[in-house]
């Protein structure tokens, strides 16, 4: 059959198209019939009309000319050495069952489980109800720095600052807010006490633990943020999301809509100026320390390579609020003897000097001391 396009009105509201695209998105696994009326329309044409019209990749990217988005070199290939992946499934509640035990069971965090089931820690669950499983990761053949590496896709250098970070011990020791801690910034459970403490651990065991507690925070995280958006998230930004997760726990990504909605809608800028936490939370209350300000400056500055020109006005903004905090903290804590007073000027001028490399001297100060001394005395402090 021939068709006449003249008769056809081809008057298109291409900014109708964009307004529905993520609803259109939204909609594909429930299929076209799920979408809202005057939705579906409009839908049905963007989906083959937008790639001809060219506007996909201006929908998708914020500030495409500002973002470049590096290939992620994760080898899944190499990964599959060193991680046994389960697929989601089912269990059917038996009595005596809770959620602790069931996740235990499967391998599966209690945070992943109540999430993936739209659940809370007040929910109570019966004999015969079914609980999804959600996919789980389990590391296996982890003995070196390298490998963990190969089995989380990121990156030996952003691995190396985690453990300098972190330090790294070999026997379990209580951290400041006492948590018994061992290896590289694991806590240690109630359920693991006897497994890990009162003796020192194989760097095998110390990696492996590494290995896992990150894939754990990535599964985690991906309760809120897409697989499509985590896939096609950069390397880097990737590393400062884990980081911050890894230091102050899942929920400081998974209750952060700010964080976990601009990642899903690739709002890199607004993701990255709230990666800020530093603080710890202590029998209910904020707990803020300087380390911890150090800590989220290197996240927002990991996290910055992705811009190709320069760092953006809100993202350096947001750095300058942390590292003005971090100056309060730190004074309060040589106040409360925390610090000592001969070791201040020297912590200060650390502090100051890793802002100023950091931030291409946007923030902090310029030290007579070598900056590339100060980060290797950094990553020397790990006993590991």
């Amino acid at each position: 059959m021939d068709v006449n396009f003249k008769n056809f009105n081809f008057d298109i509201d291409t900014n109708k198209i964009k307004k529905n695209i993520t609803k259109t998105t939204k909609a594909i696994g429930k299929g076209i019939e799920a979408l809202p009326k005057k939705v579906k329309t409009a839908s049905v044409v963007a989906m083959f009309l937008l790639p001809t019209l060219g506007i996909v990749n201006k929908c998708t990217d914020k500030d495409p000319n500002k973002i470049e988005i590096i290939e992620n070199y994760v080898d899944y290939n190499a990964q599959s050495k060193f991680v046994d992946k389960k697929e989601r499934t089912f269990h059917v509640v038996q009595k005596n069952d809770n959620i602790y035990n069931i996740g235990k069971k499967y391998g599966v965090t209690q945070r992943r489980l109540l999430a993936v089931n739209n659940l809370t820690k007040k929910s109570i669950i019966h004999p015969n109800d079914t609980i999804l499983i959600p996919e789980s990761y389990t590391v296996k053949n982890v003995k070196t720095l390298d490998d963990v590496s190969k089995a989380t896709g990121l990156s030996m250098d952003y691995l190396e600052t985690l453990k300098a970070f972190e330090k790294g011990y070999y026997k379990a020791e209580n951290d400041r807010n006492n948590n018994p801690t061992v290896g590289i910034g694991h806590w240690v459970t109630k359920d693991e006490r006897s497994k890990y403490l009162g003796r020192e651990l194989k760097d095998e065991e110390i990696y492996t633990l590494l290995a896992q507690d990150i894939l754990d925070a990535e599964l985690d995280i991906k309760t809120k943020v897409t697989p499509e958006a985590w896939d096609e998230m950069p390397i880097s930004l990737k590393e400062s999301v884990i980081d911050l997760a890894f230091n102050k726990g899942s929920g400081a990504i998974t209750e952060n809509s700010n964080i976990y909605e601009s990642l899903n809608n690739k709002d890199y800028v607004t993701a990255i100026a709230n990666l800020t936490q530093d603080y710890s939370i202590v029998n209910g209350k904020e707990c803020p320390a300087s380390g911890l300000s150090k800590r989220r400056l290197y996240g927002i500055s990991n996290a910055t390579k992705i811009f190709k020109n320069g760092i953006p006005d809100k993202v350096l903004e947001s750095a300058e609020n942390v590292y003005n905090k971090g100056l309060k903290y730190m004074d309060a804590e040589k106040k409360r003897g925390e610090i000592t007073a001969e070791a201040y000027p020297n912590v200060l001028a650390e502090y100051k000097a890793l802002a100023y490399k950091w931030f291409d001297g946007k923030i902090g100060e310029k030290s007579d001391i070598k900056v590339q001394t100060i980060e290797d005395e950094i990553k020397e402090e790990s006993v590991i």
